[in-house]
């Protein structure tokens, strides 16, 4: 008789994860408010530079954990629930491209004029094109210490694996 694997529904990893994502970006929020723009930034910005850094660090721990989890051919259900915890819930919670799109209608509908709208839909594209830019930089790092780490075990496993002139030689002495 099969047993049967009793787990976690996913929406509990979602939720779990989304939690924790939802208290960091809340902590990352606090911290703007303690430590706000200062000089040419504060004119320039129309977001607190937690979402800014929320959404470009969000974005490149979606790129790495993407790159980790593609690693294997066969997803496994424990990578299942980390995709849904770490990418779904806590990425998902933490990262507010709304947030952006929020703040750049938010300075059209208060001062709607040509450059306004022009510098607020600048501003959503540059958030854009870095967010992209984060992810594949969290993917290639990650790609690369894959690299390494294989060099590294193949390079120790060719050190311990004796060659074959040596077990030659012993193969004579013995003899």
């Amino acid at each position: 008789m099969k047993t049967r694997e009793k787990s976690l529904p996913e929406w509990v990893f979602v939720a779990t994860g989304g939690a924790a994502g939802a208290l960091a970006r809340a902590g990352l929020d606090a911290l703007a408010e303690l430590f706000p723009y200062s000089g040419v930034l504060a004119s320039f910005m129309l977001l607190p530079w937690s979402t800014v850094a929320a959404n470009l660090g969000g974005a490149f721990f979606l790129g790495a954990l993407s790159a980790f989890l593609t690693r294997k051919m066969e997803p496994t259900p424990q990578l299942l629930r980390l995709r849904l915890l770490a990418a779904t819930g806590f990425a998902g919670a933490f990262t507010t491209y709304g947030s952006l799109i929020a703040a750049s209608g938010m300075a059209m509908i208060r001062t709607p004029n040509v450059t306004t709208i022009l510098s607020a839909a600048a501003a959503s594209l540059l958030l854009l094109l870095l967010g992209v830019i984060s992810a594949a930089g969290g993917w290639g790092l990650v790609k690369k210490l894959a690299r390494v780490a294989e060099t590294q075990r193949i390079g120790t496993m060719k050190r311990k694996a004796p060659s074959k002139d040596a077990e030659a030689c012993e193969t004579e002495v013995l003899e």
